[in-house]
C-alpha cells in the first residue's frame, strides 16, 4: 500500500502529516498556495485510505482529520 501512495504522490503528506494554521494567522501567498496543496493531498490520501480498506475497518477511523492519523490507525 505504501508503494501505491508513493505512486499517486500522497506518501509525503501521510508520512509528514498536515497541520492547519491557527485561525487568524496571516500567511504569505506562497504559504497559502502550499496550504491549499497540502489540504488537497491530505483529502486525496484520506479518500484512498477509506476506499482501500473494508467498510468495517474504515468506520473505525472515519473520525480522523489527517491521512497521517488514519495511517497510524491502520498500521497499529
Amino acid at each position: 500500500m505504501k508503494d501505491f501512495f508513493k505512486d499517486i504522490g500522497v506518501w509525503n503528506i501521510i508520512q509528514k502529516g498536515f497541520t492547519e494554521p491557527i485561525a487568524g494567522t496571516e500567511l504569505s501567498s506562497d504559504a497559502v498556495q502550499q496550504l491549499k496543496e497540502n489540504e488537497q493531498l491530505n483529502h486525496k490520501a484520506l479518500y484512498y485510505l477509506y476506499t482501500q480498506v473494508q467498510l468495517h475497518v474504515a468506520k473505525k477511523f472515519i473520525h480522523v482529520k489527517t491521512a497521517k492519523e488514519a495511517w497510524k490507525f491502520l498500521i497499529n
